[in-house]
């Protein structure tokens, strides 16, 4: 009974270790946003930039942005295509429709994926009688 009672446990950490391994979900944003002063020189730069140091306009919508709203949009190459947070690849964007494109081009990638797989597919009517 002892021993049943030690093996459970080795178990759990085996499973722990499992979840630990898991794959990334493929996006280029781990730690490409750089420190938090990097970040906050970003958002500076955008409004400087794109407004008058003190306030921005969104990039897709008329929604006017502050320094505790702004969020950066990496456009015209996204992040999960390989885009940077360089000066030239980043535009000012309220946090709805930067969240807003970001799931729009997740649902875009699957498509394209999926299209891609069923290129491969057989069509049911090649198929042969089982």
């Amino acid at each position: 009974m002892a021993e049943h009672h030690h093996q459970a446990p080795v178990r759990a950490v085996r499973q722990v270790e499992e979840v630990t391994r898991a794959q990334p979900r493929g996006t280029s944003n781990t730690n490409d946003r750089g420190n938090a002063e990097t970040r906050r020189r970003r958002k500076a730069w955008l409004l400087e930039q794109f407004g008058n140091g003190k306030r921005a306009r969104c990039a897709t919508c008329p929604t006017w942005l502050t320094f505790e709203t702004i969020t950066v949009d990496r456009w015209p190459l996204a992040g999960c295509e390989g885009g940077t947070y360089r000066r030239g690849n980043i535009r000012p964007m309220c946090g709805p429709c930067n969240s807003r494109s970001g799931s729009y081009l997740g649902h875009a990638r699957r498509r394209a994926a999926e299209a891609e797989l069923w290129r491969y597919a057989i069509p049911v009517t090649l198929r042969p009688a089982v």
